[in-house]
C-alpha cells in the first residue's frame, strides 16, 4: 500500500465545498503539555458532509483551524501518539476520537480516568465538550473492525440521543397516545441507527422508515424499522400522532410530510442532510410542529446535568453493541489508503453518491517522522 507523505492536510474551500486539495504544511513545534498524534484509520460517510455543510452555522470548522477561508474536515477514527511531552501519553499509544482529516494533529490532553481523556486546547474551550473526548484504544488492531466502529459509533450515539429525546420529551409512554416516528432517508446509516435505537429504547413507539424505491429492499433487510415505505407512499401513511425525524434535509419531502399530517405532526427535527442540494430549514410556514435542528450535544449536556458523567455510556452500551453486531449482516466495509482515493470518496459523498450497503474506511499510512 502507498504511504501518504508526512505533514499533509485535506483543505476544503468553505464557500465552495467541492474545491479541495491536499496541502503540505510545516510541522508545528511541540510545546510542553502537548502531544502529536498520527491519524491511522477513519471512516467517511454522509455524516462528514453534514459537518462541512453546517461548518460555519454549527462551528464545526472551529475545531481544527487552518488558513482563512478553508476548513479541515472533522472525522472520527483512530490515531497513535507520535511525539509526546507527557509521560502519561507514551509514544505508540492509540486513541479513538474526533480528528481533522490530516495525517498529524496536536492535542493538549488530560486524563479523565483510566481510559478516557479530553483535549484542553484553547481553541476548543467554547465548543461542545462531546467532541473533545477521546478513548484509549487497547484492542488488537483490525482494519475492518476499526473502520466499522469509526463509521457507526458517532452516528449511533447521535441516533441514540435522539431516540432518548423522542421517548422522554416528544412521545413519553405515560401519555398513552398511539404514535409513530417517521424517519426520512431511511437507508442512511444515521436513520438505520435511529430505528434500531428506538426499537430497543421505546418498543411501544412504531418506527416507519421512508426511502427511495431503489433502497426499499435493502432497508427492509436491515430490520431496523417496524415498517418501510417509499417516498411515493407518504400521502398514504396512517394519520396518527407522529414525530418526524428528517435525515434527508429535503424541503420538498419536508413539506409533503407536514401537509399530510398537519396538526398531528407533534415534532419535526432535522438529523442529517443526505439530500443536501435540497436543504432549507428556513421553510415557509407549514402545518404542524416547526422544523428544527436536533443537536446531540445539547441532549448530552442535559443528561450530564441530570445524571452525571458516564450515564449515557452506561445506558447506551448494550444498545450500541447490539447495533454494531447486527450491522455485519447488511453493511460491507471497503478499506482504501491513498490520498487520491480519500479525495475522490469525499467528492462522491458530496455529490450524494453514498451507497447504503457500503461503508468507506481508510488507512492513512503516514511514515513515523
Amino acid at each position: 500500500m502507498q504511504a501518504i507523505p508526512a505533514n499533509l492536510e485535506f483543505r476544503i474551500d468553505r464557500n465552495h465545498l467541492q474545491n479541495t486539495a491536499w496541502v503540505k504544511t510545516e510541522p508545528q513545534p511541540l510545546a510542553s503539555g502537548f502531544v502529536r498524534f498520527a491519524l491511522e484509520r477513519f471512516g467517511l460517510s454522509a455524516n462528514n458532509i453534514t459537518y462541512a455543510d453546517l461548518g460555519d452555522k454549527m462551528s464545526y470548522w472551529k475545531f481544527f483551524p487552518t488558513d482563512a477561508g478553508f476548513g479541515l474536515l472533522p472525522i472520527w477514527g483512530f490515531a497513535r501518539v507520535l511525539k509526546s511531552t507527557l509521560a502519561e501519553f507514551p509514544i505508540g499509544m492509540r486513541a479513538y476520537g474526533y480528528w481533522p482529516l490530516a495525517d498529524h494533529s496536536i492535542l493538549q490532553p488530560a486524563w479523565l480516568g483510566t481510559s478516557n481523556f479530553a483535549d484542553q486546547s484553547e481553541q476548543r474551550a467554547a465548543l461542545p465538550a462531546v467532541y473533545q473526548l477521546y478513548q484509549r484504544w487497547t484492542q488488537p488492531a483490525d482494519a475492518i473492525a476499526e473502520a466499522r466502529y469509526a463509521l457507526l459509533r458517532p452516528l449511533y450515539m447521535t441516533a441514540w440521543l435522539c431516540a432518548d429525546f423522542l421517548r422522554t420529551e416528544v412521545m413519553p409512554a405515560n401519555e398513552h397516545v398511539a404514535g409513530s416516528v417517521l424517519i426520512l432517508s431511511a437507508s442512511s446509516k444515521t436513520a438505520l441507527a435511529l430505528g434500531a435505537a428506538l426499537k430497543r429504547l421505546a418498543p411501544e413507539i412504531r418506527t416507519i422508515g421512508c426511502t427511495s424505491t431503489a433502497n426499499l429492499a435493502f432497508v427492509r433487510r436491515t430490520n431496523c424499522f417496524d415498517a418501510v415505505h417509499s417516498y411515493d407512499e407518504i400521502e398514504q401513511l396512517e394519520k396518527i400522532s407522529t414525530a418526524l425525524v428528517d435525515v434527508a434535509g429535503s424541503k420538498v419531502l419536508l413539506a409533503r410530510v407536514h401537509q399530510h399530517f398537519g396538526d398531528l405532526l407533534r415534532y419535526s427535527g432535522v438529523l442529517g442532510i443526505s439530500h443536501r442540494g435540497e436543504f432549507a430549514l428556513e421553510a415557509s410556514v407549514l402545518p404542524g410542529a416547526k422544523p428544527q435542528l436536533f443537536f446531540a450535544p445539547s441532549q448530552v449536556k442535559k443528561r450530564m446535568l441530570q445524571y452525571g458523567p458516564g450515564w449515557i455510556e452506561q445506558q447506551s452500551r448494550a444498545d450500541w453493541e447490539a447495533f454494531l453486531a447486527m450491522s455485519e449482516s447488511w453493511l460491507a466495509v471497503d478499506i482504501q489508503s491513498t490520498a487520491s482515493q480519500i479525495q475522490a470518496s469525499y467528492l462522491s459523498l458530496l455529490a450524494g453518491n453514498a451507497q447504503a450497503e457500503l461503508g468507506l474506511g481508510f488507512e492513512l499510512l503516514s511514515p513515523m517522522v
